[in-house]
């Protein structure tokens, strides 16, 4: 077993990591050696219990305790350990095989010998009584049984006085020797309840051996029988006595059990009383290990035994199977009463308790002083059942304390009840009502019908003449008393302090006179009592952020609260007991949460979990976490480019407009903008411009690919770069169509592609040399303009009249000539352009200026 396998913190399987262990060993069980408890945090199998080989039969018990590492808390549990000689209960029962004849008995039995219910033998003739699941039989076997011992097994039935119901044997006799009498063989059978003067038998004996021990999961046929005894009656006479001598010390014995497990459950109260519920004998009593509760020194008579579920309900989650009370008539020496089973249920269920209220206060912080003694004294439930009025504490789970949820139902609350009538009305929706009555510990419960609705339930508690008695009762006995350093329900975050204030009005006023000068009754009186200090510590949300956050996300005492009021540093002190995997997070001693590196965390949802505590008071302490989403950064960057509609020759230059623009809410990074020039352009130069000054343009030309860097574009920024370019001279005239695309891109994810690339579409037209300007002054056609001049490195122009005079001349002609001095008329001109492999080109022709 694992020690750890059922253990709890804060209602979850136990995590191993979060509690140091202290081992109890009073009764030297693991000092022996026999039992072994790995006690190695480290190791993986921490908490393992193991048996040595050779352990003698027996009983082996140690405690442990075990500690949360957060905040102190403790609990403490104890190990039983059985250790048996091998048996096996499941073997086939070989008396039922045809293959085994009965012959003459071969061997005795000499005697048989009860054990108690710890096992040990019970040797001297004495009248008692008792349950056990084991019995000694003191057997010897003859000689030709010497060579066959590999393997011998008993099988016998078990006959306990009058009963008729026989308690099956099967037991190995490997360990005994020929001719030796009186051999002692510890048998383990069923359990079963033996009395004073019972006669124990064993009938319907056989004895079988086999000698080959490489049969494995051996059955019937595999053992011999030539000893055997299958039907004589072996009989050994326990004392007789006179059941007249037990008539005022008669005992009623029961066991609660689970019924699932069919597991006894321990530290479970139980009450006797007189059947006829009339006032005099209330006896309470706690299940042992085994499950079982025991009254003595009873006069025969019908009782009343009640299972108080207080505990069994709050703590285990054990709820009744059928009954949680049974009447039981004593007439004997000793009376078993039916088992009572509890298991866990998926029922509604409503429970409570009614207690004396000596304080008036509606705090259940009382208890029964049984010993007037002023201190809560814890009973010894080994020590039997004691008068319920001698009850103030039962420590039913060992952790040295009785307040807590964890401990409901082990304090004496000066709770009362009344067996005479229901004082609990339960209704419920639908019309349900139902009744409850209170126990005599003043704990009641109601399981609601199975078939009925949700929805809300009142439990009405209704006075009558025997509750109204028994509160009487209870209170005239003075000792209910209010506890001390009480630990309040079932809240960590909660502590008692002492508070003082006025009882009298804070202000008193007396009139003063010529004939009353003196007032001596401005009294202020003063009284201190208990207060609740609450702590509550709320979760907190602190919303949505990119990845590249950097900056405060909240504060953690925004919304806590102290005795109802907002909290303040100095008041309380926090530790983060997760963090969720998160890097780079400063915590503020005023409880302010910053992310201080940017970009370092992935995106996800993040839950954090403190724990808030009182200043000068750690027990008082309450727990919260803390949410928030880190979003993968995202832009929406845009590209735009235009040739701004130019019209375009051969040899001319001109200009693309590119606008990047950042739509999303986040700064782009790496952001890179590649212009693919087409065919027939040649680039000349970038300039750009921003609305963030601070941007920064980086250059690369490849061929007719320009790669534009930008390190960072912050949100919302609009980029323009200018691309000077010039077209290339184009063979023939036909014209050449030119189509440039750019595109945008970030180390971001841009959650909109569809504006991250452009394109521009313009054509390149053939040279051409125009034959009519009109030089009027409206900006159109005013100069004689060669278009595509450009694409000759040189030129030289000649313009004459008609009369063959020189008008104009020029090297490296600029499109200006608008005629000036010049009246209208044709104009004839010599055009001569030298191309970049200085190859001459001539043109000639005519132009007629048309003035106004």
């Amino acid at each position: 077993i694992n020690i750890f396998d059922n253990d709890e913190l804060d209602g979850r399987p136990l995590d191993t990591s979060d509690i140091t262990l202290t081992v109890i060993d009073i009764e030297g069980a693991l000092a022996s050696g026999f039992i072994i408890l790995n006690q190695d945090p480290n190791s993986e199998n921490f908490g393992a219990v193991s048996v040595a080989p050779g352990t003698p039969a027996g009983v082996y018990t140690f405690d442990y305790e075990i500690t949360d590492k957060l905040d102190g808390r403790k609990d403490r549990a104890t190990v039983t350990i059985r250790v048996t000689d091998p048996v096996d209960p499941e073997f086939d029962d070989c008396r039922e095989s045809a293959s085994f004849v009965c012959e003459e008995n071969s061997f005795n039995v000499e005697g048989i010998y009860l054990s108690d219910s710890f096992g040990n033998k019970i040797e001297s003739e004495r009248c008692d009584f008792g349950s056990s699941s084991e019995v000694y039989v003191s057997v010897s076997l003859p000689n030709q049984f010497e060579n066959t011992r590999f393997e011998t097994r008993l099988l016998a039935d078990l006959f306990i006085g009058d009963s008729q119901v026989p308690v099956k044997i099967s037991a190995f006799l490997g360990t005994l020797n020929p001719n030796q009498e009186n051999q002692i063989i510890r048998v383990i059978s069923d359990s079963f309840l033996w009395n004073c003067g019972d006669v124990l038998s064993l009938r319907n004996i056989l004895l079988i051996w086999r000698d080959n021990e490489e049969i494995l999961n051996p059955v019937c046929e595999d053992y011999e029988s030539a000893l055997s005894e299958c039907a004589d009656e072996i009989k050994v006479q326990s004392p007789v006595i006179n059941e007249e001598s037990c008539i005022d010390a008669g005992r009623i014995t029961g066991r609660i059990v689970n019924e699932q497990t069919g597991q006894p459950i321990s530290g479970v109260p139980v009450v006797l009383s007189k059947a006829d519920r009339s006032d005099g004998l209330k006896m309470i009593a706690i299940t042992g290990n085994n499950g079982r509760y025991l009254f003595e020194n009873l006069v025969f008579g019908k009782y009343l035994v009640q299972v108080q579920e207080a505990n069994l309900n709050a703590v285990k989650g054990l709820f009744a199977a059928s009954a949680s009370e049974m009447e039981v008539t004593l007439d004997g020496c000793v009376t078993q009463a039916d088992d009572f089973s509890y298991g866990t249920s998926n029922r509604l269920h409503l429970s409570g308790i009614v207690w004396y209220d000596s304080n008036g206060n509606g705090q259940q912080d009382e208890w029964f002083d049984a010993n007037d003694d002023g201190q809560v004294t814890l009973n010894d439930p080994s020590r039997g059942a004691i008068d319920i009025r001698d009850w103030e504490w039962f420590d039913l789970n060992g952790d040295g304390r009785y307040d807590g949820p964890e401990n409901y139902g082990e304090l004496n609350i000066a709770g009362f009840g009344n067996s005479q009538s229901s004082n609990i009305k339960v209704n419920g929706p639908n019309g349900l009502d139902g009744e409850a009555m209170i126990s005599q510990s003043g704990y009641w419960n109601k399981v609601i019908p199975e078939n009925a609705d949700f929805g809300d339930y009142t439990a009405q508690l209704v006075m009558d003449n025997f509750l109204n008695e028994s509160a009487k009762n209870i209170g005239e006995t003075g000792l209910i008393k209010t506890l001390p350093n009480l630990r309040v329900a079932d809240f960590n975050n909660v502590r008692v302090d002492i508070q003082c204030g006025l009882t009298t009005p804070e202000v008193l006023t007396r009139e003063l006179s010529r004939s009353i000068k003196r007032h001596i009754d401005l009294h202020f009186g003063i009284r201190c009592h208990e207060e609740f200090v609450e702590i509550i510590a709320n979760d907190d949300e602190f919303g949505e952020h990119f990845v590249s956050f950097m900056g405060t996300l909240g504060n953690i005492l925004d919304n806590d609260l102290l005795n109802g009021n907002p909290v303040t540093p100095d008041q309380v002190d926090f530790e983060f007991t997760e963090l969720d995997g998160l890097i780079g997070l400063n915590i503020d001693e005023n409880g302010e949460l910053s992310l201080l590196i940017p970009g370092i965390n992935p995106p996800g949802t993040y839950q954090l979990e403190y724990v808030l505590r009182e200043n000068g008071f750690p027990e008082n302490f309450d727990r919260a976490s803390v949410t928030f989403t880190l979003l993968a950064d995202n832009v929406d960057l845009a590209v735009e480019k235009t040739s701004n509609g130019v019209e375009i020759f051969e040899g001319d230059n001109f200009e693309y407009t590119v606008t990047v623009t950042n739509l999303g809410e986040t700064n782009a990074t790496n952001v890179e903008v590649i212009d693919i020039l087409p065919s027939g352009v040649t680039y000349v130069s970038t300039a750009f411009s921003s609305s963030d000054n601070s941007v920064d343009v980086g250059i690369r030309v490849e061929g007719n690919r320009i790669t534009y860097t930008i390190p960072s574009l912050s949100a919302g920024t609009v980029l323009t770069l200018t691309i000077f370019v010039q077209a290339d001279a184009i063979n023939g005239q036909n014209p050449l169509n030119i189509t440039n695309q750019v595109t945008v891109s970030s180390a971001e994810e841009d959650f909109d592609m569809s504006n991250n690339s452009d394109v521009d579409s313009n054509v390149v037209n053939a040279f051409f040399i125009p034959n009519v300007i009109t030089p009027n002054g409206d900006n159109k056609n005013d100069a004689f303009e060669i278009k595509g001049i450009s694409k000759f490195a040189s030129n030289d122009i000649l313009i004459f009249n008609r009369y063959g005079d020189h008008v104009y001349e020029k090297s490296n002609y600029d499109n200006s000539w608008d005629a000036p001095g010049q009246v209208a008329g044709t104009y004839f001109y010599i055009f001569q352009g030298t191309d970049a492999a200085g190859r001459m080109h001539e043109f000639k022709g005519w132009i007629q200026v048309i003035k106004d």
